[in-house]
């Protein structure tokens, strides 16, 4: 489903919440303020999807389109990574990506 560009944040956050139960998602969703404050942030590309490691970097950003498996897999060599303790991870590869 595509939804129009929301005009509350009570918008945004019934989309993202309809999104969230639409597919297992084995992470957390965050939402950014109407604005796009944080997206804008990391960088200007649409629809960009950032794995943010437990010390608050960003570990991993892709373009999201289409690319929910190469997603998948990234969180899981992060959390495999994590757990061999490594402090902070960055898997260099930003497949798919134009710039951020």
């Amino acid at each position: 489903d595509t939804y129009p560009r929301q005009r509350t944040a009570a918008q945004k956050m019934q989309h993202a919440s309809d999104w969230v139960r639409m597919g297992e998602r084995p992470w957390t969703v965050a939402v950014d303020s109407l604005d796009e404050e944080t997206h804008l942030a990391y960088g200007p590309l649409p629809n960009c999807a950032y794995l943010i490691d437990r010390t608050g970097r960003v570990a991993y950003r892709t373009l999201w389109a289409g690319q929910e498996h190469l997603l998948r897999m990234r969180i899981e060599e992060l959390l495999r990574r994590d757990a061999a303790g490594e402090s902070s991870v960055n898997m260099g590869q930003q497949d798919h990506l134009v710039s951020c």
